[in-house]
């Protein structure tokens, strides 16, 4: 099994029962990671809920592994074109489960995007595929996730783990695939993200469920802390209020109705629109709220 170069992977099935693992791991350090999943289908066999050990080494770039970071993507909300069965919800591709993944249908173009909930500067991103993986793909980025640009074109992709460096800034991050390498769909285990915040609008959120008068409702304030006004949209399941030259220091509100007497858990979306040094600025902020009943 040999991982000679910067992105190079390798995954083997080490079979069942007792194994000595130690050792096994000793020999292939310092590009080892061992995890134990169920394996449904690979190219020259097929087995049903029996549970492998598997041992995948690579090497990064550094020779070594990288300080953990979380990914962006972790159980952020995510939405494809398709799936070819269930099982392989794209949910799958950002849940931190090497064992389990998306799978698209047996076409082209696929896609899969994930809401990181807030504006990035974004800075990488690492495709984990299974054995249908896309050689032909855009890494693309969106502020709202209807406008998209390719800050990353993959044109000779050869599956494993794909780490790629990428420059761009968005709240929306999207695989657009175009070619496949197999028979079968697009798939991959694993979509993570990284970045750092992107220049952010000082708005100060607060939300709160509450009873009046027997009803539910969602109050939202969000608060200017710019030394210019911002325009501000309060967006909930229950309605949305624009509010435009919010001045410093002055807040933007809303109760907004439930027409039930509960609510669930939930969270509301503030966007904030200002020029700052003569650019426009964007900032986002999704808040969660607590359930309450009132009857």
């Amino acid at each position: 099994m040999n991982v000679d170069a910067p992105g190079d992977m390798r995954q083997v099935a080490l079979g069942r029962g007792e194994l000595d693992l130690p050792a096994i791991i000793a020999a292939a350090e310092p590009y080892v990671e061992y995890f134990t999943y169920e394996w449904d289908w690979a190219p020259s066999f097929e087995t049903s809920a029996e549970s492998y050990q598997y041992l995948r080494c690579f090497r990064s770039d550094d020779g070594g592994g990288e300080e953990d970071e979380d990914s962006l993507a972790l159980g952020r909300p995510v939405t494809a074109s398709s799936i070819d069965e269930a099982g392989h919800e794209p949910e799958k591709a950002v849940d931190g489960n090497a064992g389990t993944r998306w799978s698209s249908a047996w076409s082209e173009p696929e896609w899969i995007a994930v809401d990181l909930g807030a504006s990035y500067d974004l800075s990488r991103v690492v495709v984990d595929w299974e054995t249908a993986y896309g050689s032909g793909y855009e890494v693309q980025t969106s502020p709202d996730g209807e406008t998209w640009t390719t800050v990353r074109t993959v044109t000779d992709g050869d599956g494993g783990f794909d780490d790629l460096e990428i420059t761009g800034t968005g709240r929306h991050v999207r695989l657009y695939l175009t070619e496949r390498a197999t028979q079968w769909g697009f798939s991959l285990y694993e979509l993570e993200v990284y970045g750092a915040p992107a220049g952010q609008l000082d708005l100060d959120v607060e939300v709160q469920a509450r009873c009046l008068a027997g009803q539910a409702y969602v109050a939202v304030r969000a608060t200017n802390g710019e030394d210019q006004p911002v325009d501000v949209t309060l967006a909930t399941p229950y309605g949305t209020r624009e509010v435009a030259d919010v001045a410093p220091g002055a807040n933007a509100y809303q109760s907004f109705a439930v027409r039930s007497t509960s609510v669930e858990n939930g969270s509301v979306t503030v966007t904030g629109t200002a020029t700052v040094d003569g650019g426009d600025v964007t900032s986002t902020v999704e808040v969660d709220h607590d359930a309450v009943a009132c009857a």
